[in-house]
């Protein structure tokens, strides 16, 4: 099962939500990260074996900056908030964690919604 970790941005209600339904989530600001550069951020969910979510789209730069130096990372899902509701975030989310595995979503970038 994926295990998430939470950048400053991702609403309460999904952690919240999530954590109710097993989900293993940590928020950056629970883990003292929430000054934290975006690359340390990425570094510490990987350290962590979890992967990062986020609506922050500098990410996508520092995957691609990962990728090239050939450095590991255990995956980013990324959302706009514009783009989809709370309830579909969880549900994507919930879908996530219980189907893939961790080596499934290294070195990528998954979008939400998955679905429509």
């Amino acid at each position: 099962m994926i295990q998430y970790y939470f950048d400053i941005h991702v609403f309460g209600p999904v952690y919240d939500s999530l954590t109710k339904l097993g989900i293993d989530v940590l928020r950056g600001q629970d883990d003292g990260k929430d000054e934290t550069a975006d690359q340390n951020l990425l570094r510490r969910a990987t350290e962590l074996k979890r992967v990062l979510v986020t609506a922050d789209k500098d990410f996508f730069e520092i995957a691609s900056d990962f990728q090239n130096r050939g450095e590991y990372f255990c995956g980013i899902v990324y959302y706009r908030p514009i783009d989809i509701t709370i309830r579909n975030m969880i549900e994507d989310l919930q879908l996530i964690a219980q189907l893939s595995e961790p080596e499934e979503l290294c070195n990528l970038i998954t979008f939400l919604p998955i679905r429509h």
